[in-house]
């Protein structure tokens, strides 16, 4: 019986967050509404959905555009939009990933996906960086994985540092791109996954 509290409950406050989407009200009158407190609506994680991949799209658009303005030419950075990238999220879901969506007072923040062990996708909007949302992410991931924890990072990536400051090492492997960028693997050591918590 206690269970199917708990299952009840979690689903009543995605419930809850779904209905602050695009809300006008604030995130004390959404949950004075709902006579819930509004911590629940403040910070969880939920599944992306049918109903909720144009969120997790849009946070893909945005945070890819601003991550790779810098070495990628104007009209291959303006492609990316939210309707390419919900095409893109659907078919690596349709492959097998699972793409998590951190919600913070009620508003969709950032995304990651899993897929068996392999984590990717880790984008939170420009806005709402530095605040600690892509450790939530990726901690929640690394719960996820099904075997040792893998990612790929590019060369140029200011990323590698925080990846490393979670655990994850450089396996050797490398994917070359162009001339002067790759991709590199990390993977998470297994005395590492324990620690995570403790960051």
């Amino acid at each position: 019986m206690p269970n199917k509290r708990k299952r009840y409950d979690e689903e009543f406050k995605r419930r809850a967050v779904r209905l602050s989407y695009g809300s006008e009200r604030t995130v004390r009158e959404v949950s004075e509404s709902l006579g819930i407190h509004e911590n629940v609506l403040f910070l969880m994680i939920e599944e992306v959905s049918e109903k909720t991949i144009h969120l997790a799209a849009m946070i893909h658009s945005l945070s890819w555009q601003a991550s790779h303005q810098s070495f990628c030419s104007e009209e291959f950075v303006s492609a990316h939009t939210p309707e390419m990238q919900k095409k893109y999220l659907r078919k690596i879901i349709n492959d097998g990933a699972i793409i998590y969506m951190l919600i913070s007072k009620g508003k969709p923040v950032g995304i990651i996906s899993v897929n068996k062990s392999l984590i990717e996708n880790l984008y939170i909007l420009p806005s709402e960086q530095h605040n600690g949302y892509g450790t939530t992410l990726l901690k929640h991931a690394i719960s996820k994985c099904e075997g040792k924890p893998t990612l790929w990072v590019l060369n140029n990536n200011s990323a590698i540092g925080f990846y490393e400051k979670h655990g994850f090492t450089a396996t050797g492997n490398v994917h070359r791109l162009s001339y002067d960028l790759t991709e590199i693997e990390f993977y998470l050591h297994t005395s590492c996954v324990g620690l995570i918590d403790h960051i």
